[in-house]
């Protein structure tokens, strides 16, 4: 009867400690794990990528959060500065920014939704969507084609703010395509084309 005892206890002894082992978690180098009730003040504890901790049964609980950079595309039609329409197209590389505060506000806003990558994607695209209108409404169009760069950076650090209270940041940002449905641009190039062949026939002229 002791044998039996004792056997049953070294089984439940090793059943246990299986169970605690299956408690610790290795993160993933693409998430960021976020363990609630770790703390009394409720503060959620961050697990790094790569990172691994233990997540005790019942009274703790983890989720993650994806840490890989989000590549958006997003087109705006706006009015600059003159009122006159242009199309505007952009690229931008996105991510979860790497401080605790960063983590913590990203987590607040986009855990538990039903598809996390998704709704970053979409929040980032908005928020760039809306700076970007914004930045064109105070150029005109000779300023958004002759500095491209310019336009780049003031969109990039109207966004920036913006998108630093939902936990994200900008790794790139780059102005892809300017173009506008009345030919507005097409014909700022006109005098320069005409200047460039009245030149091309005086020097055939001359030679």
């Amino acid at each position: 009867m002791m044998l039996y005892a004792i056997i049953a206890l070294v089984v439940l002894a090793v059943l246990l400690g299986l169970y605690m082992l299956s408690r610790v978690v290795v993160v993933p180098s693409n998430l960021t794990g976020l363990v609630a009730g770790s703390t009394r003040n409720g503060e959620i504890k961050i697990i790094r990528p790569g990172g691994r901790d233990f997540v005790l049964p019942i009274i703790q609980s983890i989720q993650y959060l994806p840490f890989t950079q989000n590549t958006i595309g997003f087109r705006v039609t706006a009015e600059d500065e003159n009122k006159i329409n242009v199309d505007v197209s952009a690229v931008a590389a996105v991510k979860v920014g790497d401080s605790d505060e960063q983590v913590r506000a990203a987590a607040k806003r986009f855990l538990g939704k039903p598809n996390t990558d998704q709704a970053i994607a979409d929040s980032a695209r908005n928020a760039l969507i809306g700076s970007l209108r914004s930045i064109v409404g105070h150029m005109t169009i000779t300023d958004l084609i002759s500095d491209r760069d310019a336009l780049q950076q003031n969109v990039f650090d109207d966004a920036k703010s913006v998108m630093a209270n939902m936990g994200l940041e900008i790794d790139v940002l780059q102005i892809s395509e300017i173009t506008d449905e009345g030919g507005y641009i097409e014909s700022l190039g006109v005098p320069e084309q005409q200047r460039v062949e009245k030149d091309a026939r005086i020097a055939r002229a001359n030679a």
